[in-house]
């Protein structure tokens, strides 16, 4: 999960690798969600997950959206864009609601994790 423009660059533009999945809330500015797939399939809960993250770390907190879903390869980012602006050339939507038990949880292991 990115936490500023610049971080959200690094992630998407350098950390990822182009079978790893993007996803971020659809007309919101806010965080790039990278999940890392080693080009497997990914979990249908886990692709929950990340779009409640990407839902809860944009303009669109506490209210349901739609996040944007596309592989890393169909993200780029145009040469005259600030920090944090890509463009995505084929993507899907997942729709989103608020689920506070899930993202209570998932909020305290990003916590772990930082601390």
């Amino acid at each position: 999960v990115g936490r500023n423009a610049r971080e959200n660059d690094w992630l998407t533009l350098f950390f990822a690798s182009p079978k790893d999945l993007f996803l971020h809330a659809h007309g919101y500015s806010g965080s790039h969600v990278i999940v890392r797939t080693e080009g497997k399939q990914v979990p249908r809960r886990t692709l929950y997950e990340a779009a409640l993250l990407a839902a809860y770390y944009s303009k669109a907190r506490g209210k349901p959206t739609a996040v944007t879903l596309a592989k890393v390869a169909d993200v780029r980012k145009p040469g005259f864009a600030k920090d944090g602006l890509v463009l995505v050339r084929k993507w899907r939507t997942i729709r989103i609601g608020v689920d506070e038990k899930t993202l209570l949880r998932l909020l305290a292991q990003l916590e772990e994790k930082d601390g």
